[in-house]
Parts: C-alpha cells; sequence; structure tokens
C-alpha cells in the first residue's frame, strides 16, 4: 500500500502541472501556450517580453534525444561497439539472473 503512494500523488498533483509551451506550439495552440508563459511570468514576478509566439512547424524542430541516439548508435562507425557493448549487457543481466535463481538451489541441503 505504502509503494503506491507515490503513483496516488503523481495522479493528484498532475491535473494542477500545466502542459509544455511547446507542447502547445506543436499541437498549435499558441494561446494556450501565451497563458502558460503569461501564469509563470507573473509567479515569478516578471513580464512577458513584447513578441508573438508561432506554431512550431517540422522544419523548424530539432530532432528528439532518441532520434539523436538512433543517429549516434547506428552510425556505421559506432555500429560494431554498440553491438559488442549490447551483447555484454545481455550476457551480464543473463549471468546475474541466473546466479541469483541458483543460489536457492546452491543453499538448499538434503
Amino acid at each position: 500500500v505504502f509503494s503506491a503512494m507515490p503513483l496516488l500523488i503523481v495522479f493528484v498533483a498532475i491535473q494542477y502541472i500545466p502542459e509544455s509551451p511547446r507542447f502547445y506550439l506543436i499541437t498549435g495552440q499558441v494561446e494556450k501556450a501565451m497563458e502558460v508563459l503569461e501564469e509563470v511570468a507573473q509567479q515569478n514576478g516578471n513580464h512577458l517580453p513584447d513578441g508573438e509566439l508561432k506554431p512550431l512547424d517540422d522544419e523548424s524542430m530539432e530532432p528528439s534525444p532518441v532520434e539523436v541516439m538512433k543517429i549516434v548508435l547506428f552510425h556505421p562507425s559506432w555500429q560494431r561497439l554498440t553491438m559488442c557493448l549490447w551483447s555484454l549487457w545481455f550476457a551480464n543481466g543473463f549471468c546475474y539472473y541466473g546466479m541469483v535463481l541458483m543460489t536457492t538451489v546452491l543453499s538448499y541441503h538434503n
């Protein structure tokens, strides 16, 4: 029961956390993005500078961190190292969990 408390706190708190202005700009909701920015500026005791927001289009967006990692990890000069490291981590995890599961069998006395 106690381990579920953080999840319940998140469910309650998420209702009061606004979406990011960037999300609103990507989805074309410029007015909502401006409202969030004004609210944050007011909470910080500042005013927004003059200017207007424009919706983000696909050309102006930078690649996401996941896309950058795919580009880096699967670049031809890194493919071999990436696959070797993945294999080592898989083998390490497989052996670790195998040993953990075997400890009960090894410690069992007839």
